[in-house]
Protein backbone atom coordinates (compact mmCIF):
# COMPACT_ATOMS: atom_id res chain seq x y z
CA UNK A 1 0.00 0.00 0.00
CA UNK A 2 2.60 2.62 0.62
CA UNK A 3 4.57 1.63 -2.49
CA UNK A 4 1.42 2.56 -3.94
CA UNK A 5 1.33 6.35 -2.03
CA UNK A 6 5.01 6.52 -2.74
CA UNK A 7 5.40 6.13 -6.50
CA UNK A 8 2.48 8.83 -7.63
CA UNK A 9 4.31 11.35 -4.96
CA UNK A 10 7.57 10.61 -6.57
CA UNK A 11 6.58 10.86 -9.92
CA UNK A 12 4.98 14.74 -8.83
CA UNK A 13 8.61 15.51 -6.98
CA UNK A 14 10.28 14.84 -10.38
CA UNK A 15 8.27 16.55 -12.69
CA UNK A 16 8.16 19.52 -10.21
CA UNK A 17 11.95 19.80 -10.38
CA UNK A 18 11.88 21.03 -13.99
CA UNK A 19 10.07 23.94 -15.77
CA UNK A 20 7.70 22.99 -18.68
CA UNK A 21 9.19 24.58 -21.01
CA UNK A 22 12.42 22.79 -20.51
CA UNK A 23 10.91 19.58 -20.78
CA UNK A 24 9.05 20.70 -24.03
CA UNK A 25 11.40 22.71 -25.91
CA UNK A 26 14.88 22.57 -23.79
CA UNK A 27 16.84 25.28 -23.47
CA UNK A 28 18.09 25.58 -27.21
CA UNK A 29 17.16 25.59 -30.45
CA UNK A 30 18.26 25.33 -33.91
CA UNK A 31 18.33 28.54 -35.71
CA UNK A 32 18.12 27.81 -39.81
CA UNK A 33 20.21 30.72 -41.85
CA UNK A 34 19.74 31.07 -45.58
CA UNK A 35 20.71 33.33 -47.85
CA UNK A 36 20.57 33.93 -51.42
CA UNK A 37 23.08 33.80 -52.87
CA UNK A 38 23.80 30.70 -51.17
CA UNK A 39 27.34 29.86 -49.81
CA UNK A 40 27.65 32.97 -47.77
CA UNK A 41 30.13 33.08 -44.58
CA UNK A 42 27.85 33.23 -41.06
CA UNK A 43 28.96 34.25 -37.85
CA UNK A 44 26.99 34.06 -34.96
CA UNK A 45 28.42 36.45 -32.05
CA UNK A 46 31.28 36.71 -33.79
CA UNK A 47 32.41 33.44 -33.92
CA UNK A 48 32.26 31.59 -37.59
CA UNK A 49 29.69 29.04 -38.05
CA UNK A 50 30.14 28.18 -41.44
CA UNK A 51 28.02 28.84 -44.91
CA UNK A 52 24.45 28.97 -45.94
CA UNK A 53 22.17 27.10 -46.02
CA UNK A 54 23.00 25.47 -42.08
CA UNK A 55 20.96 24.78 -38.84
CA UNK A 56 23.06 25.83 -35.57
CA UNK A 57 21.93 25.44 -32.57
CA UNK A 58 21.65 28.28 -30.09
CA UNK A 59 20.66 29.31 -26.66
CA UNK A 60 17.13 30.52 -26.18
CA UNK A 61 17.53 32.67 -23.53
CA UNK A 62 20.37 34.90 -25.23
CA UNK A 63 20.20 37.42 -28.17
CA UNK A 64 22.49 36.55 -31.05
CA UNK A 65 24.22 38.54 -33.92
CA UNK A 66 24.54 37.12 -37.18
CA UNK A 67 26.80 38.45 -40.03
CA UNK A 68 26.86 37.29 -43.51
CA UNK A 69 29.79 37.69 -45.65
CA UNK A 70 30.63 36.52 -49.72
CA UNK A 71 32.85 38.29 -51.94
CA UNK A 72 31.57 40.62 -54.38
CA UNK A 73 28.40 41.04 -52.18
CA UNK A 74 27.78 44.12 -49.05
CA UNK A 75 28.51 42.50 -45.84
CA UNK A 76 25.03 41.82 -44.11
CA UNK A 77 23.90 41.76 -40.35
CA UNK A 78 20.48 40.40 -38.66
CA UNK A 79 19.77 40.59 -35.04
CA UNK A 80 18.12 37.93 -33.10
CA UNK A 81 15.48 38.57 -29.79
CA UNK A 82 14.39 36.71 -26.88
CA UNK A 83 10.24 35.88 -27.87
CA UNK A 84 8.67 34.26 -24.99
CA UNK A 85 7.69 30.48 -25.29
CA UNK A 86 4.45 29.52 -25.05
CA UNK A 87 5.55 26.60 -23.10
CA UNK A 88 6.38 28.32 -20.17
CA UNK A 89 2.68 28.96 -19.29
CA UNK A 90 1.98 25.27 -18.73
CA UNK A 91 4.03 26.06 -15.90
CA UNK A 92 0.79 27.21 -14.25
CA UNK A 93 -0.66 24.34 -14.58
CA UNK A 94 2.35 21.87 -13.68
CA UNK A 95 5.69 23.15 -12.84
CA UNK A 96 4.53 26.25 -10.22
CA UNK A 97 6.95 28.35 -8.98
CA UNK A 98 9.98 25.77 -9.08
CA UNK A 99 9.07 25.13 -12.57
CA UNK A 100 9.12 29.01 -13.54
CA UNK A 101 12.66 29.79 -11.90
CA UNK A 102 14.14 26.58 -13.79
CA UNK A 103 12.81 27.91 -17.16
CA UNK A 104 13.41 31.29 -16.67
CA UNK A 105 17.43 30.73 -15.55
CA UNK A 106 18.11 27.82 -18.22
CA UNK A 107 16.46 30.58 -20.89
CA UNK A 108 13.40 27.91 -22.16
CA UNK A 109 10.56 30.73 -21.07
CA UNK A 110 12.23 31.89 -24.34
CA UNK A 111 12.68 31.43 -28.38
CA UNK A 112 14.48 32.36 -30.77
CA UNK A 113 12.93 34.95 -33.33
CA UNK A 114 13.05 35.08 -35.98
CA UNK A 115 13.45 31.79 -37.19
CA UNK A 116 14.26 30.94 -39.68
CA UNK A 117 17.24 34.14 -40.95
CA UNK A 118 16.48 34.45 -44.29
CA UNK A 119 18.90 37.31 -46.38
CA UNK A 120 19.00 38.34 -49.58
CA UNK A 121 22.81 39.79 -50.11
CA UNK A 122 23.08 42.98 -52.19
CA UNK A 123 26.16 43.36 -54.82
CA UNK A 124 28.20 45.35 -53.94
CA UNK A 125 29.19 48.20 -56.66
CA UNK A 126 31.12 48.24 -59.04
CA UNK A 127 34.43 50.91 -58.99
CA UNK A 128 35.66 51.64 -62.25
CA UNK A 129 39.64 52.24 -62.19
CA UNK A 130 40.63 55.84 -62.35
CA UNK A 131 41.12 57.81 -64.72
CA UNK A 132 44.49 59.85 -65.18
CA UNK A 133 44.22 63.70 -65.25
CA UNK A 134 45.75 64.25 -68.76
CA UNK A 135 43.50 61.29 -70.44
CA UNK A 136 40.38 62.75 -69.16
CA UNK A 137 40.98 66.32 -70.98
Amino acid sequence: MRLLLRLPLSICLILAQTGCATIVSGTHEDLDIRSLPPQASVRIDGRPVGETPLSIEVGRGDEHEVAFHKQGYLDDVRMTRKAFNWWFAGNILFGGIVGIIIDMMGGAAYKVDPNPIDVTLIEAPQTSPAVPAAEAQ
